[in-house]
């Protein structure tokens, strides 16, 4: 039986752009089905990595991953000192890359990281124009009912790979010392020989986590009880991963920015120890989390924003119903 820490990544600039704008639904400014035009007119000065989906920390962010590093130095350090070995794996996406840049540089050469692009976000990146191409040629097909033409134009359709490359991870991030199912060449690692072509279907995304489930029942029997294995990935991703390794695909829960969920994972039994903890974080920005519940005393809860932030998912859509009868 193996520890396993799962870190989600702190609040991006994508985060910020959702909550803005469910605001304004809330407020009667925006219709829900507009949510994502709104964004967009939010966007239009960012660079390219925000409109392919690979979206940068937030300042509110950056201050979340160095609050995480403090405090986790102090919790690992002492078990990294006494020849425990720590594994830590990064999702490729630069928010994760980021979120743990700060406790991986305080740890100094205690511990190294491998970036394993298996674990990235659903429902994965799109370059800015093959976005295009999906807005203005596939999607008024499907609006028309010419599911035959659409598919056959996506299936013909080159998507730009998207995403960081080894050399410009090791750049900015000198910890990073291994790369798991990254492309040799030098290219990005959303790309077409990783299997990876323009947004990725629930399917693929299931069979995703799937395969990271069984990654996780292996390094349990290969490794030794005191080790432990971060993780550090995405909201979505890892609460469908913790779904499956708690025997349940109906589990539904949000995991918070830069929270630390703790499982001990054999073959036979999985242990929760404590999910969704951000003792990292002040008192006054955990107070935010009750008062938008509705549970701390005095607090005017009207609207339920993470409801409304949960209304809007890829897989609904109709491009995202399209993906999965391809």
């Amino acid at each position: 039986m193996v520890r396993v820490l799962f870190i989600r990544h702190g609040m991006t600039k994508s985060n910020l752009r959702a909550i803005r704008a469910v605001i304004q639904v809330a407020k009667g400014n925006v219709r829900m089905e507009d949510v994502m035009e709104y964004e967009e007119e939010l966007m239009k000065d960012e660079d390219e990595s925000e409109w392919s989906g690979d979206t940068m920390l937030s300042d509110i962010g950056e201050m979340e991953a160095e609050s995480l590093g403090l405090y986790w130095e102090e919790v690992l350090r002492k078990k990294l000192e006494a020849s425990a070995d720590m594994w830590f794996f990064v999702s490729p996406m630069q928010r994760c890359l980021q979120t743990i840049d700060p406790l991986m540089k305080r740890l100094g050469g205690l511990s190294n990281g491998t970036v394993h692009f298996n674990i990235f976000e659903s429902p994965g990146l799109c370059h800015k124009k093959d976005q295009e191409f999906v807005k203005g040629t596939i999607q008024p097909l499907l609006e028309k009912g010419e599911v035959d033409r659409a598919r056959k134009l996506q299936s013909s359709h080159e998507f730009r790979p998207c995403g960081l490359s080894q050399a410009e991870i090791l750049k900015q991030f000198p910890w990073v010392k291994a790369f798991a199912g990254f492309p040799g060449d030098g290219q990005p690692w959303y790309t077409g020989s990783n299997g990876l072509q323009g947004y990725q279907s629930k399917e693929a995304t299931d069979a995703r986590v799937q395969k990271f489930v069984q990654f996780l029942y292996k390094l349990s029997e290969e490794l030794p009880e005191t080790d432990t294995c971060v993780f550090v990935s995405h909201g979505d991703f890892l609460a469908l991963a913790i779904g499956q390794l708690m025997g349940t695909s109906k589990l539904r829960f949000s995991l918070l920015n830069t929270s630390v969920s703790s499982l001990k994972i054999a073959r036979n039994a999985v242990t929760v120890e404590y999910l969704n903890r951000v003792d990292h974080l002040d008192f006054a920005r955990r107070m935010k989390l009750y008062e938008s519940m509705g549970l701390r005393q005095g607090a005017k809860r009207r609207v339920d924003i993470g409801k409304l932030m949960s209304g809007y998912k890829f897989h609904d859509t109709l491009y995202g119903k399209f993906l999965s009868k391809l």
